[in-house]
């Protein structure tokens, strides 16, 4: 590690180290070896949680940790190995993000344990992203955050709006308890005589929980079963979930020019046209075609936004120059301009892809009139 960070300190390399935080409340050690020179681990364990019922909260830190060392199986980082990380940043001068005394502190009892762990080492949503904060905090202190423009408004407010617009449904979480559930099922959280059958474990009362099960034993994929879910949604027309569903593939998948136009169908033909011109733009901005710019521009010109349907339907026209619709629809910006000659140049050329274009004769008449009159 040292030769690690020496190289680092050679090429002007940034580091920040970080403590290591372990489930200490909430995980009895999972090995509890008598020994001549040490206690057994359970023993220490059960007395850690003695003290913290009695509101003996540092002896019961104490404790917790004794026994998190004394277990048997290694599974969770000795204390000493925070001692040694603390001593290297001390020694290379490196900023320290210490979560260990961070996740502490967040934690009912000042102890951590399933509050932010999901088992015995690894992090809760939530965990991760507290570590998150504690490294982006870091560096901004440290000064390696690129300079920009500061953006008017607090940490807590953009983090409320990252959060908000994380992109998972229900079917994610219950594929997470699921697998959660699944590995504190097995070896070492239990034993062979302990371990409960998986299908009293996992819950199947609902359409997620069938999919989220399916996934868990690899019948269909993960993206299979947001789309599968989507599918089912939108079968019994409820386009907030299905729109979700959705949502989570693309945040997945975001070039996959499918999934836009797959959406924007579904939403343009049930004439939400202002949630569907979100997903048209973009799409458009991957991979723009003739369906996605004369819809941008019908929507456009239907918010009387003349000059930006005007730029989709002359590039909707570059890709195809034969939808009798988007020179129809151009017509109609003319005719909003007053430009009754342009406009009725392109009602022609509509006319002559479609001659029974009953719209489309309708406005030739009108503007044959105007354009008469004016002459």
């Amino acid at each position: 590690m040292e030769d690690i960070l020496e190289m680092a300190k050679e090429k002007n390399v940034p580091v920040i180290m970080s403590t290591l935080v372990s489930n200490l409340k909430d995980q009895p050690p999972f090995i509890s070896i008598k020994s001549e020179k040490y206690p057994p681990a359970g023993k220490i364990y059960k007395q850690a949680e003695t003290f913290l019922n009695s509101g003996n909260i540092k002896t019961a830190d104490s404790l917790f940790r004794f026994a998190k060392d004394l277990d048997g199986l290694r599974f969770r980082a000795p204390e000493e190995l925070n001692q040694v990380i603390k001593s290297l940043c001390k020694r290379f001068k490196l900023p320290l993000v210490d979560a260990d005394s961070a996740f502490n502190e967040v934690s009912p009892g000042n102890i951590v344990g399933s509050n932010l762990m999901t088992d015995h080492l690894h992090p809760t949503l939530k965990g991760y992203m507290l570590i998150g904060k504690l490294f982006f905090k870091k560096m901004k202190e440290a000064d390696l955050i690129p300079s920009s423009t500061p953006v008017k408004l607090s940490d807590p407010v953009q983090d409320s709006i990252t959060v908000s617009n994380f992109k998972f449904t229900r079917l994610d979480s219950v594929m997470a308890e699921d697998k959660i559930k699944l590995l504190k099922n097995d070896w070492p959280f239990v034993t062979s005589e302990t371990k409960i059958p998986a299908a009293a474990l996992l819950n199947n009362k609902s359409i997620i929980d069938s999919f989220a099960v399916l996934v868990l034993k690899d019948k269909i994929t993960w993206e299979e079963a947001h789309r599968k879910l989507a599918e089912y949604f939108l079968s019994r027309k409820d386009i907030n979930s299905f729109l979700a569903e959705m949502d989570a593939l693309i945040a997945q998948y975001p070039f996959v020019v499918e999934y836009y136009d797959y959406i924007t169908n579904v939403l343009i033909r049930i004439k939400n046209y202002g949630k569907a011109y979100a997903y048209l733009k973009a799409g458009y901005e991957i991979k723009p075609n003739a369906f996605k710019t004369k819809w941008l521009g019908t929507i456009d010109l239907y918010n009387n936004k003349l000059d930006s349907a005007e730029k989709y339907f002359k590039e909707s026209l570059e890709l195809d120059n034969n939808d009798a619709q988007i020179w129809y629809n151009l017509a109609g910006v003319y005719v909003r301009r007053n430009n009754y000659k342009a406009a009725l140049e392109r009602v022609n050329k509509a006319l002559s892809l479609n001659p029974g274009y009953a719209e489309a004769i309708n406005l030739q008449r009108q503007l044959q009139n105007a354009v008469g009159r004016n002459n």
